[in-house]
């Protein structure tokens, strides 16, 4: 299993698999660009993408770019484990995912 690095874009596609052939194949057909956990697509995690997440996993997510980002864990599941993850990176009680 690959780590991978907050703050870093990955690939999700059926095609290549996820960040250099991982797991993605079930997660989506289409090739989507995203750095995990940045919700408002501005290339930095900060405290407005942890507001956001949460936002968008108690109301549901305006796209599938997004739920893509929020899957902190990259389970291909939008859970509280993933809010709960993105919260310890930015406070800097955890470095990767």
């Amino acid at each position: 299993m690959k780590t991978f690095v907050p703050g870093q874009s990955y690939s999700f596609s059926a095609v290549v698999g996820f960040a250099e052939g991982a797991i993605a194949e079930k997660c989506g057909p289409q090739e989507i660009k995203v750095i995990l956990g940045d919700m408002n697509m501005d290339g930095v995690l900060y405290t407005l993408d942890l507001a956001l997440v949460r936002t968008y996993y108690k109301n549901g997510f305006p796209n599938r770019k997004l739920e893509y980002a929020a899957d902190w864990n990259t389970d291909c599941e939008i859970t509280e484990q993933d809010l709960a993850a993105l919260q310890q990176y930015l406070l800097g009680v955890k470095t990767s995912v």
